[in-house]
């Protein structure tokens, strides 16, 4: 079994750790921790010292939901810079 360093009450990102939640068959522990956004999730306390963990994953969707609007806006431009070239 691995030494346990208590995270509790530290912020890793966006993430809180609340509480020691269990071990892995490995013998490390996971931590329950919580977001910013308020959603509870666990993790293992490698993959939040290490920065790996920076949220539940709400940030994933919203760097997800931003590519997908400049994939759309650079899609519509030429489209726009034609159509204003045509009108003049």
């Amino acid at each position: 079994m691995t030494k346990m360093s208590d995270l509790a009450g530290k912020t890793f990102g966006k993430v809180s750790v609340i509480e020691p939640f269990d071990r892995t068959d490995k013998g490390e522990v996971r931590w329950l921790c919580r977001c910013s956004c308020g959603k509870q999730s666990v993790h293992r306390g490698s993959n939040l010292r290490s920065g790996r963990v920076n949220s539940c994953g709400c940030m994933q969707i919203k760097a997800l939901k931003a590519r997908i609007k400049r994939m759309e806006d650079l899609r519509e431009k030429p489209f726009l810079d034609a159509k204003s070239k045509m009108e003049a």
